[in-house]
């Protein structure tokens, strides 16, 4: 087998990026992003025409209603601005050449896995305010309920990863092999 050795192509920045932020942030953790971001637009369709049994008020006129499709939207845009900070200080450091370092991908897996879990939250509360409505798989938001529960266990990005990244601040050897490359 003849000698494989990498063109001038994979000196790039992009090759030398952690693999934490190369799969987790840019990868798993946007998708958690747009299934919350979908579910918050599918509750603000059903608000808009749905009275729960019981009630003469539309969902849209709820103040419970309000608060947490108010929550659920400072989850989703405070996460993702928390994400992009990371990968944003993580990427100019590569470019700049510098090697990140175990702090600075702990960095990265934190706000990944905060991101996810934060997306999570976010659709649990979409998925509370449709009431037996969500429960439907003819309803968008039963898809979403179940696209966040797959997302958040997701090895790289479940809530296990907080301990993972607290390991790194602490000086402990992280219990993810991934995050030293």
């Amino acid at each position: 087998m003849p000698d494989c050795k990498p063109n001038k192509y994979y000196q790039a920045p992009l090759y030398k990026f952690s693999a934490i932020g190369a799969s987790v942030s840019s990868l798993i953790v946007p998708v958690a992003l747009g299934v919350a971001h979908n579910a918050i637009e599918e509750v603000k369709l059903l608000a808009a025409k749905k009275t729960s049994f019981g009630s003469v008020t539309p969902l849209n006129g709820r103040g419970t209603v309000q608060r947490k499709l108010g929550m659920a939207q400072a989850l989703i845009r405070s996460s993702r601005s928390y994400l992009h900070d990371a990968i944003s200080t993580c990427w100019n450091k590569t470019q700049a050449g510098e090697n990140l370092s175990l702090e600075d991908k702990a960095d990265l897996l934190l706000a990944a896995t905060h991101t996810n879990q934060s997306c999570l939250q976010a659709v649990d509360m979409m998925f509370s305010v449709a009431g037996t409505t969500g429960i439907y798989t003819k309803n968008k938001l039963a898809h979403y309920f179940t696209d966040a529960q797959v997302i958040r266990q997701h090895g790289f990005a479940n809530e296990s990863r907080y301990e993972t990244a607290a390991q790194v601040y602490f000086g402990l050897q992280p219990d993810l092999p991934v995050l030293m490359f």
